[in-house]
């Protein structure tokens, strides 16, 4: 609410009307609902609208028989909870879990880094992500992009782990060097 106050030019006192979707929109927008059968022959009520197909509406969020729908709401609480705490390694070894393919992995990190683009540790789990995937260069550069805002001995070996993979031993020894320089003052 503070943002759309914000956005509306409202005090914080003052709290903006919430009017019910219904009256928001012309009689002619709100779809009306229909039923689909789920694939246990239940009727389901679902609501169509010019740009749904039956297709789609099998696969809503809200359909429990559709894993797939389940795989995207695990998603979605994992994204909500790794912006509350990005460097949760547990929460990252869940998104393994959900996530096999590294480039879903990639996706879903590079997602949380549009969503939130203060955060440097979504920077340092694309990195790692696009490890993972073998896409070394976008690697380095969200690595770097991390080690701009915070220097860890255990991020720079990483680091020149990737840059090794790249051939570029000068910039993998270069960081090690400075891992190793931070490991003796800490």
């Amino acid at each position: 609410m503070k943002f759309l106050n914000k956005l509306f030019g409202r005090t914080t006192g003052e709290e903006a009307p919430v009017a019910p979707l219904e009256e928001t929109l012309e009689p002619e927008a709100v779809a009306e609902p229909v039923a689909l059968e789920s694939a246990d022959s239940e009727v389901v009520p679902q609501v169509l609208d010019d740009t749904s197909s039956a297709e789609e509406l099998k696969l809503t969020l809200d359909d429990p028989h559709n894993e797939s729908a389940e795989g995207v709401r695990d998603t979605e609480l994992l994204s909500k909870a790794l912006r509350d705490n990005p460097s949760g390694a547990e929460l990252h070894a869940e998104v393994v879990a959900a996530l096999s393919d590294p480039i879903e992995r990639v996706d879903f990190y590079h997602r949380l880094v549009d969503g939130d683009t203060t955060q440097p540790y979504h920077s340092l789990s694309l990195g790692r992500a696009f490890r993972e995937a073998g896409r070394f260069r976008e690697s380095v550069s969200h690595y770097q992009l991390y080690l701009r805002s915070t220097t860890e001995a255990l991020v720079l070996e990483e680091l020149a782990e990737v840059f090794e993979e790249l051939g570029e031993s000068y910039m993998a020894s270069s960081s090690r060097m400075v891992a190793q320089s931070l490991r003796k003052q800490g």
